[in-house]
């Protein structure tokens, strides 16, 4: 499942990053509160990045609806080869998202060179508004760690390198 997810965010960045910006004449609302803002700490990735809505810029898509119980927010950012997911519980509150959680519940954080999973991650929703499937607005915060599945070069086995996340979100979408 988190491969076919990876393979999906993966296809959306290409995506964002040739789509065509023909529908730039339509009028930008003036309240669009859409960013990520998040630290990343460990052996493979380290910094702090942002990815903030920016309705000039063709390589970003930010896409958010609601899939049944769930909110599903895609931050994507062709220009910083960047992409941040998150698949939550919709509604308020704080909620663990492990690597076993059965419920299909995910966040990722992908680079240009590498992709992190969630391990043991804890995402407190403060505000989430929604219409059917269509996601008026949400906004959150994360901590916890992420893992960047890689293979070690002298034995060939898989090995994982935890990582430190830490950061917020805010979607508000367009139409809202």
């Amino acid at each position: 499942m988190k491969t076919i997810l990876k393979k999906l965010s993966l296809l959306l960045l290409i995506l964002a990053t040739i789509s065509c910006d023909k529908d730039n004449e339509k009028a930008s609302p003036t309240n669009t509160a859409t960013y990520i803002n998040f630290s990343v700490a460990g052996n493979s990735k380290n910094g702090t990045f942002n990815i903030n809505d920016d309705d000039n810029n063709s390589n970003q898509n930010i896409i958010g609806l609601i899939a049944g119980e769930f909110a599903s927010v895609e931050f994507l950012d062709g220009t910083q080869s960047m992409s941040a997911r998150f698949e939550v519980p919709a509604a308020t509150g704080i909620t663990e998202i492990t690597d076993t959680n059965p419920y299909g519940h995910n966040v990722g954080f992908g680079f240009e060179d590498i992709y992190l999973e969630d391990k043991a991650i804890s995402v407190h929703i403060t505000e989430i508004e929604f219409d059917n499937m269509l996601l008026l607005h949400i906004k959150g915060t994360f901590t916890g760690t992420a893992i960047h599945n890689t293979h070690d070069p002298n034995s060939g086995e898989e090995i994982e390198i935890p990582h430190l996340v830490d950061g917020e979100f805010e979607y508000t979408n367009p139409l809202y």
